[in-house]
């Protein structure tokens, strides 16, 4: 600055961490204006010191690039726990539950063939959500399609798994609906949708560790917007592994207990 060449200083801050940035940049600016303050006093005229701040992965920083590929986490959600929580509770409401037990079909061949359908389902509406999200709302597409199906797939098998424990359970289908909701309200509280994980008590910064929706949204977002690779992602890849395997063992001990 004093040898009369202009100088360039870069302060990057993590936004996902969104209290912990705002005040880093809040101090670097504070900083970089007293300092343009001090040269103006000593130099007279305009500041030297221009402070320009840049959003990366959403520069003009517009709402719908964030809420649509969290609302895409969202309806896949939703849609995949109610239609397994609703098949089997139809079934025993409907009493035809008791017809499936005689046929010549094994309980893990019925139990999959119900959490088929709502894979299937859910399938089925991602990629229309996916894109209604690329064509009607131009969120643009950063990443790798393949990992995006990949994300999807596994969420989508976690939400099935969900659904059918809930179904496994309820003996009518205002009991599925009631406990589906009961659970979805949680889920998505405690995702970082609406509220940063960052900004919520310990205690509930704990119970996201056990929450899909948390990695799920994650890995939908950072895939889409930041064009993240699975070298950056194979800690919520794994995360979100672990939870599906025990969802879908869960739904399977459950199916077994109640028909036993």
């Amino acid at each position: 600055m004093q040898t009369g060449r202009p100088a360039s200083l870069q302060l990057i801050a993590d936004g996902r961490n969104t209290n912990t940035a705002a005040i880093a940049l809040s101090y670097g600016q504070q900083i970089a204006s007293a300092y343009g303050a001090d040269l103006l006093s000593q130099n007279g005229g305009s500041s030297p010191v221009e402070i320009e701040s840049r959003a990366w992965f959403n520069p003009n920083l517009i709402t719908r690039w964030f809420i649509v590929p969290g609302l895409i986490a969202v309806l896949v959600l939703i849609n995949s726990i109610l239609s397994g929580a609703l098949s089997i509770a139809r079934e025993r409401e409907e009493g035809t539950f008791d017809q499936l037990l005689v046929a010549p079909y094994t309980p893990g061949e019925i139990l999959l063939g119900k959490g088929t359908a709502s894979v299937i389902t859910g399938i089925i509406q991602a990629v229309f959500v996916v894109l209604v999200a690329m064509f009607w709302f131009r969120i643009p597409f950063q990443g790798s399609i393949w990992l995006l199906s990949a994300a999807l797939l596994l969420f989508i098998v976690t939400a099935a798994a969900i659904g059918l424990c809930i179904s496994s359970f309820a003996q009518s289908l205002q009991q599925a609906i009631v406990g589906t909701f009961l659970l979805l309200v949680p889920m998505v509280m405690l995702s970082g949708f609406a509220t940063p994980i960052s900004s919520m008590p310990e205690i509930f910064q704990s119970l996201t560790l056990l929450n899909p929706m948390r990695y799920g949204l994650e890995l939908i977002q950072r895939i889409f917007l930041e064009g993240a690779s699975f070298l950056d992602l194979w800690p919520l890849f794994a995360a979100i592994m672990a939870v599906t395997v025990v969802a879908v063992l869960a739904a399977v001990f459950s199916f077994h207990h109640k028909i036993s």
